[in-house]
């Protein structure tokens, strides 16, 4: 299995694939997608938005079906700004109540459809 190097991902398939041999890839999620590509791994594992990107280039590729853990997104506020933090949790209950949020989401981060736009 491949894994960016330092990632989250790299303890995380320790944990749950401990018979598997883990490569660790210092150049980011395309040197561990480029391993997979050359037949140096038989499989990588990296985050669904960088995964759908990784499709594009490799046609070949496929994502398994199911997540080893599910990371939460979040956003980081100074503690003194209670405000904009109270805004970001009403904007985001709002977006996600209205569909907003999953068709963000679907647009930047389960598909490539962003890069035609860009």
């Amino acid at each position: 299995m491949g894994a960016v190097q330092g990632s989250s991902n790299v303890g995380l398939l320790k944990a749950k694939c401990p018979e598997a041999t883990i490569k660790q890839f210092a150049g980011g999620g395309p040197a561990a997608a480029q391993a997979v590509a050359a037949d140096r791994v038989d499989a990588a594992s990296n985050d669904l938005a960088a995964a759908a990107g990784y499709i594009i280039e490799y046609p070949e590729f496929h994502i398994l079906k199911g997540a080893l853990k599910r990371w939460p997104l979040s956003f980081a506020t100074r503690p003194d700004e209670v405000h904009l933090l109270r805004w970001l949790d009403n904007y985001f209950m709002l977006i996600r109540t209205d569909g907003r949020l999953d068709a963000l989401a679907d647009y930047w981060m389960r598909s490539p459809a962003w890069k035609k736009d860009h």
